[in-house]
């Protein structure tokens, strides 16, 4: 319990599943058959004994691991903290959290560490294998180090964004969606401020190396001549120290705006001293008289009242409720009643005192709109033709077709003068666009269907 209840369940019920230790298998076997895959390609079935192939090899294995650990770091850790969020926001359980004693900054940091802890041990598994890259040649065990600690606070700077986003939006596909939007911005745009300011640096570090998490792999991979020795580079320093300030900042900004943002919209709010305004104090008076028709109610000892005095109960219509204002006694006279049907003496002044409030909170909806005709399948109908995720799917439209005029622009100006484009190394360019693309409706998709689960809807 020394970092929160919410870290402490983490690490005692993630190892109890048997998918804990798939992934960490399933990825450390992918590994081996990349480097298995790499010895083929590129040595095959020669009897090598020369150490220089050896360490050319090793090298290469590195870079290949690097690139790709980050690439999967820069993704998945975002989208797991957000995933965190998100799945108790659908199952509202989220308010419950609130609802505990648990400080803002314990939930934060505690959903943050348990958003990570997965992406961290399955990364952890690969350590072997980069090590294997060492005692191969050419590579130090240093470097190993330098690596991993680069691709760790950049999986912490992603995480602490995703879990940001998270916290703002109450929808799963909108937490995703503008998660991965927010990713591709973080790269796409260093490269357009690098274009524009390319001799700005940051403490003796190019800035497109300290804010590109791919800029700052590529200086850790091929180091300047000034900083080929030491186990850590200062580029890499100054990157570590960026992204770590970078995620602190942004856990700080979801400690403060936790309350604000939580619940949503859509979930009953107290409403403060408008709910106070709205309560209603009503006090039903009721006669008291002797009359043999009903009988003593007994009076507790140590309680003031009239020895000739007894309360006498209000009569009831069919059905147990109260007559209306106006009802006629046992007595068969007409006599006018309190609120609730219960009758009363002007004279006598008694009164039960019952304070009954109403509700204090309310539901924000929108005023029903014009009737419209749906389609023969109205699910679709509804999908396309009405804003049923209201205004804020709007943003995430607009993200991605500024993305996308920014990599066409990219991609047209680069290519002037050339044969065939699609043949170099312009050809990432529209094929991140399309994976970008097909992640956004692989979660659309999924979430289109575990989000009316979770909710009941379905």
């Amino acid at each position: 319990m020394f970092a929160g209840p919410i870290i402490a369940r983490e690490l005692v019920t993630t190892p109890r599943p048997w998918r804990y230790y798939l992934w960490r298998a399933s990825f450390s076997c992918a590994l081996f058959i990349l480097l298995w895959t790499a010895w083929q390609s590129i040595i095959g079935w020669q009897d090598v004994r020369e150490l220089g192939v050896l360490a050319r090899f090793g090298s290469v294995l590195y870079v290949m691991f690097a690139l790709l650990q980050l690439t999967l770091m820069l993704f998945f850790a975002p989208l797991s903290s957000a995933a965190a969020v998100a799945y108790e926001k659908d199952r509202r359980t989220f308010n419950l959290l609130l609802m505990t004693s648990l400080s803002d900054t314990e939930i934060v940091v505690g959903k943050l560490v348990a958003g990570l802890w997965n992406i961290l041990i399955i990364l952890g598994a690969s350590v072997g294998l980069l090590s294997l890259c060492a005692l191969l040649g050419g590579i130090s065990f240093g470097q190993v180090a330098n690596l991993f600690a680069v691709t760790a606070a950049s999986g912490v700077a992603g995480g602490a964004m995703g879990l940001l986003i998270a916290l703002w939006r109450d929808r799963t596909f909108q937490s995703i969606s503008l998660t991965i939007l927010m990713v591709v911005f973080s790269v796409t745009g260093v490269e357009l401020f690098a274009v524009a300011f390319p001799t700005l640096e940051f403490m003796g570090v190019p800035l497109k190396e300290v804010l590109n998490p791919y800029r700052a792999m590529i200086a850790l991979l091929y180091p300047r001549a000034d900083q080929i020795t030491g186990v850590v580079r200062a580029s890499s320093l100054v990157y570590i120290g960026v992204r770590l300030t970078f995620a602190a900042l942004i856990v700080a900004v979801g400690t403060w705006k936790l309350r604000t943002w939580n619940p949503g919209r859509s979930e009953p709010r107290e409403q403060g001293d408008e709910a106070e305004a709205e309560v209603e104090v009503v006090e039903t008076k009721v006669e008291v008289r002797r009359s043999p028709a009903y009988a003593e109610l007994p009076v507790a000892a140590g309680a003031a009242a009239p020895a000739t005095a007894t309360a006498t109960m209000a009569p009831l219509a069919r059905g147990g409720q109260p007559m209306p204002r106006s009802a006629h006694g046992h007595d068969g006279s007409l006599r006018e009643t309190g609120d609730g049907g219960a009758p009363f003496d002007e004279s006598s002044g008694s009164t039960t005192g019952l304070h009954v409030p109403r509700r204090t909170h309310r539901r924000v909806a929108a005023l029903p709109g014009p009737h419209r005709r749906p389609w023969a399948n109205p699910i679709l109908w509804r999908e396309l033709m009405t804003r049923a995720y209201g205004t804020k799917p709007l943003i995430i439209k607009g993200c991605y077709a500024l993305l996308f005029a920014l990599g066409t622009g990219f991609f047209l100006n680069l290519a002037r003068g050339m044969e065939n484009p699609l043949r170099s190394m312009l050809c990432l360019i529209p094929v991140g666009l399309a994976i970008l693309s097909l992640v956004l409706i692989n979660a659309q998709g999924v979430t289109a269907l575990t989000s009316e689960r979770d909710t009941g809807a379905l």
